[in-house]
C-alpha cells in the first residue's frame, strides 16, 4: 500500500508540474499577442495623429498663402 500511495504522489507531482508547463506556455503566448496588439494600436495611433498634424500644417500653410 505504501508503494501505490508513493507511486500515485509521484504520479500526480508529474501531472501537476506538466499542467503547470503549459500554464506557463499559455501565459507567455497570451501576454506576446496583447504585446502585440498594444504596439499595433500606438502605431496607429501615431499614424493617425501625423495625419492630423500634416492636415493641420497643410491648411494653416493653404490659409497663409491665402492672407498674403
Amino acid at each position: 500500500m505504501i508503494h501505490r500511495t508513493t507511486i500515485d504522489r509521484v504520479a500526480l507531482r508529474e501531472a501537476l508540474l506538466e499542467q503547470s508547463d503549459n500554464f506557463d506556455k499559455q501565459i507567455k503566448k497570451l501576454s506576446t499577442s496583447l504585446n502585440d496588439q498594444i504596439l499595433n494600436t500606438m502605431l496607429k495611433s501615431i499614424i493617425l495623429i501625423g495625419g492630423a498634424c500634416a492636415v493641420i500644417f497643410a491648411g494653416a500653410s493653404f490659409l497663409i498663402k491665402l492672407n498674403s
